[in-house]
């Protein structure tokens, strides 16, 4: 079963007086590898509007990459804000793909042995002055199915630069962007807590401000997945942005009144627990198309990999 290592920290810099909002997050499991240090190899490097692209390998290619991410990001940028709106990123959100396991674990520390992609977000004052996105690329299609994972986390950072969003809303939402094959396992997980009625309780989930540690690690990844894929079953992408803005401004129960016109904590968790029960019980795909989910986002085939669809 693969891992989820999430490093989120408030630091201050010597010289600042204004707290630092560091997240770093790593995600997609991967074996191994002998490959060597990126510094034998050439940089390759590619530019767009809101990207900075350098490879260490030929392929993929650092342009195609690059407007792959364009065209990723602009599309989960329009369905969770429910808007076509223009963006330009400052500073450009960097992206590197790393030939080995060796390169990859120098860059992104903690949790570089397990992983094939992070992202780290720096945020001070409400602003943001750090993305930055490394891929372990030596299995292509792997890195670039777990950019979109990735994405949902940069993305997350604009979303809510003052206040960091909950713990099950962001990772529940990037969940739903990984491969099919990772979400199935997360739905073993979620099946298991199920049927042992250990699932977490919805008030605790929803206050839950870091990742728990043991066995629970697996249920609230499991769990969080298929309370975000409830949530937009019941509305819109954008809409489930403003329950958990409201949530932060307000608390859950206000959010789920205005925004779903649910009555408490107690009549969604039983909605929920439904969905869940349904979900694990499916022989067929047990999640929603993410087409359905985020609109044609959920389409996006990477043409620098026609085989690599999520």
């Amino acid at each position: 079963m693969w891992t989820l290592i999430v490093l989120s920290v408030i630091a201050m810099e010597p010289t600042q007086t204004a707290p630092i909002r560091e997240a770093s997050f790593a995600t997609n499991p991967a074996p191994e590898s002998s490959a060597p240090s990126p510094f034998t190899r050439p940089t390759r490097f590619s530019e767009s509007s809101n990207f900075v692209v350098r490879s260490y390998l030929a392929q993929p290619r650092a342009d195609e990459v690059a407007r792959h991410c364009e065209t990723l990001c602009g599309q989960l940028h329009d369905a969770l804000l429910g808007e076509d709106e223009s963006r330009v990123w400052q500073p450009k959100c960097e992206v590197v793909l790393h030939p080995s396991r060796l390169s990859y674990r120098q860059a992104v520390g903690r949790g570089g042995g397990e992983t094939v992609g992070s992202s780290a977000i720096r945020i001070r004052s409400g602003k943001i002055f750090q993305r930055r996105i490394d891929l372990l690329a030596e299995d292509r299609d792997r890195a670039l199915s777990a950019l979109r994972h990735e994405m949902i986390h940069v993305l997350f950072a604009e979303l809510f630069p003052e206040n960091a969003p909950p713990r099950w809303a962001e990772e529940g939402l990037a969940l739903l962007h990984d491969s099919e094959d990772k979400q199935v396992r997360h739905l073993d997980d979620l099946r298991q807590a199920v049927e042992t009625r250990t699932t977490i309780p919805m008030n605790r989930l929803f206050a839950t401000a870091e990742y728990p540690t043991g066995w629970q690690r697996a249920v609230f990844y499991g769990q969080s997945m298929s309370v975000v894929e409830y949530l937009m079953q019941l509305s819109t992408p954008d809409q489930f942005v403003r329950f958990v803005q409201l949530g932060l401004e307000e608390n859950h129960e206000t959010a789920l009144q205005a925004v779903y016109r649910i009555d408490g904590l107690d009549e969604f968790e039983r909605g929920w627990h439904k969905h869940a029960l349904a979900s694990v019980n499916r022989d067929e795909d047990p999640l929603l198309n993410r087409a359905d989910l985020l609109g044609a986002s959920g389409l996006i085939t990477f043409g620098i990999s026609p085989a690599v669809t999520n």
